[in-house]
């Protein structure tokens, strides 16, 4: 037997390898080599299979903003790389019933069943504009988008082409825009049986907007867990069709009863009987802040409920560049009824954090699930945004609050990112104010208790501080920039970071490191970095810090080490705890730049 397996071994050998040279042929027929994404005939021909099956579809056809300028200014190994990075993010919207192709050069196209290609696109539009950090450099994209639902008989061809134009359309307005196709089909013949149950009609979104409930979620201080207030969210009538606000709010859209629906939850969200201590949080529908005869009556609502709670109207990134002329109007009508004004979905969009400045919120709300995924680079772009607003803030203390807020590790991130006030499923789900109940978390709050430090710092694991100071290094991208930067330690400093030191060298005006024992360094002295020793018991020592300046903008991350540093313990390097502070107030970044220049 063994000498008939010696014999057959070649045989398999062979037809084996010939099986697995036709699957990789196969593969590469049917897949985009740079991003593993379907490639221009594999998703053309599921769109084409759709399109026979008359399946009800809508396509977006997604073209980059921005791309050829990587090309041209990085080269095209980095514009592989960039594409391959928002393929990724792309692909983080896909259900399982999505499909998603990369047509060629920078555009893709998405696939999906028949659902609101509006909402699916802005999702998408704000992962595809997370900051991209890439051998020192900020890269930030944005996309055009063209959205088509397949007519009947229209071939796969027909429909790519009308969604083409389309997000040429979009481009023409603007980066980060979206068209989508609002031509109506022909009208179908009356029915002669009555409408489906799961249809809604215009009876059943008046029998809605007639018994609409307000439940509430509490939103808690991040140091004490103890309530600050509870925003207000709209339920239709119990055991209804439009109980839950996705179907409720599609259907009043549809029958244009929307702002009926708003006024009426809005009338019962003033009347709800919250202590004087409670702040009520309530959301601004984008689509009627355009509307001052909707405002007016908005505002008549709350002059008859007796202005009893602190109120805070949320607006939506959505709305920052519809209508930028009146949703400012709409803020100051808001301001007028002595309410705060609260920017919410921060982050998602670049827009967002564009609009800090102009519509100067009271408070800035921080959904995890947009920030805490596999970008750290992003989740420092947005702390740093944040940070820079709050130092120029014009009416005050600025609130910072995270919603989504799941987990112990949610929460504990929440604080890095310097949220004040935490809402989510870990503190209490959506109920009725009489059943409102703030969840006891164990441990709270001293697991991750920082918010409210009388000097505003914060505590973090070196871990979690590092995307902040490639961050801050970022910045540096010309020769009129001062980057300085102190290291603790020579064992701090790896083959890697000190590559970056010297390729931030070549574009910057004053590249500097100072650190105990950086003298003895193996090897060729920094090309280009400047270097300064320190003492062991010098107070700096202890110091983490990171200091960018040039004449049009200023940032910093000033960290201290909570243990010894000469006696680390058994705590591994990355988990080593620092109380840190960002600064990017000119006086205070340059205060710091002088104080660490005195060493070279």
């Amino acid at each position: 037997d063994a000498a008939a397996l010696r014999a057959l071994r070649p045989v398999f050998s062979t037809a084996l390898s010939r099986m697995r040279t036709w699957d990789a042929v196969e593969l590469n027929a049917r897949i985009d080599p740079l991003t593993g994404l379907m490639n221009r005939s594999s998703i053309m021909h599921e769109l084409a299979e759709r399109s026979s099956a008359a399946r009800d579809t809508t396509v977006l056809f997604i073209d980059l903003d921005g791309f050829k300028s990587v090309n041209d200014q990085l080269g095209h190994r980095a514009g592989d790389s960039v594409l391959r990075t928002v393929a990724e993010r792309i692909a983080r919207t896909l259900g399982p019933d999505h499909r998603l192709g990369r047509l060629g050069g920078d555009e893709f196209l998405l696939v999906v069943d028949d659902i609101d290609g509006l909402y699916l696109a802005e999702r998408l539009l704000g992962h595809v504009e997370e900051v991209i950090l890439l051998d020192s450099q900020v890269i930030q994209l944005s996309a055009s988008i063209g959205i088509a639902r397949r007519r009947a008989d229209e071939d796969a061809t027909a429909l790519l082409e009308r969604a083409d134009r389309l997000m040429f359309q979009a481009k023409s307005v603007g980066r980060g825009a979206v068209r989508c196709d609002t031509l109506e089909e022909p009208p179908s013949p009356a029915p002669t049986a009555e409408p489906a149950p799961e249809r809604p009609t215009l009876a059943s979104v008046k029998s809605a907007i007639d018994g609409l409930r307000i439940v509430v979620q509490p939103i808690v201080d991040a140091a004490t867990h103890r309530l600050h207030g509870v925003e207000a969210l709209t339920r239709g009538p119990v055991g209804h069709e439009l109980e839950q606000p996705d179907r409720l709010f599609t259907a009043a859209t549809t029958f244009g009863l929307l702002g009926e629906l708003e006024l009426a939850a809005k009338t019962l969200a003033f009347s709800l009987p919250l202590d004087d201590t409670v702040e009520l949080f309530i959301n601004l529908e984008p689509t009627l802040l355009s509307d001052e005869d909707w405002l007016s009556r908005l505002t008549d609502a709350w002059s008859r409920s007796g202005q009893k709670p602190s109120v805070t109207a949320e607006v939506t990134e959505r709305a920052v560049l519809h209508s930028p002329g009146r949703l400012l109007r709409s803020v100051e009508v808001c301001r007028e009824l002595g309410w705060m004004i609260a920017l919410d979905d921060v982050g998602s969009r670049s827009e967002s954090l564009a609009a800090l400045r102009w519509i100067d919120p009271d408070v800035v709300k921080l959904d995890m699930s947009l920030i805490t995924n596999d970008n750290p680079a992003h989740s420092a772009h947005v702390v740093a945004a944040i940070a820079a607003y709050r130092d120029m803030a014009r009416h005050g203390d600025v609130l910072v609050i995270a919603e989504g807020v799941e987990t112990l590790g949610d929460a504990k991130h929440a604080d890095v990112l310097g949220a004040d006030l935490l809402q989510g499923y870990l503190f209490g789900r959506p109920s009725e104010l009489e059943d409102l109940h703030v969840v006891n978390v164990p441990g709270a709050p001293h697991a991750f208790g920082n918010a409210n430090r009388p000097d505003g710092s914060r505590i973090a694991t070196k871990r979690e501080l590092l995307d902040l100071s490639r961050h801050v290094e970022a910045s540096v991208v010309s020769s009129d920039c001062v980057l300085v930067a102190a290291v603790q330690h020579v064992r701090h400093v790896s083959p890697s970071t000190r590559r970056q030191y010297e390729g931030l060298a070549r574009r910057c005006g004053f590249v500097g490191m100072i650190g105990v024992d950086l003298s003895q360094m193996s090897g060729a002295a920094f090309h280009g970095v400047r270097t300064a020793d320190l003492e062991l018991d010098d107070p700096l020592a202890m110091e983490w810090q990171v200091v960018a300046m040039s004449p049009t903008a200023s940032i910093g991350l000033l960290a201290t080490q909570l243990s010894p540093l000469d006696d680390p313990g058994d705590t591994p390097d990355m988990e080593r705890l620092f109380s840190y502070r960002l600064i990017t107030s000119d006086s205070e970044v340059e205060a710091a730049v002088r104080n660490l220049l005195r060493y070279f």
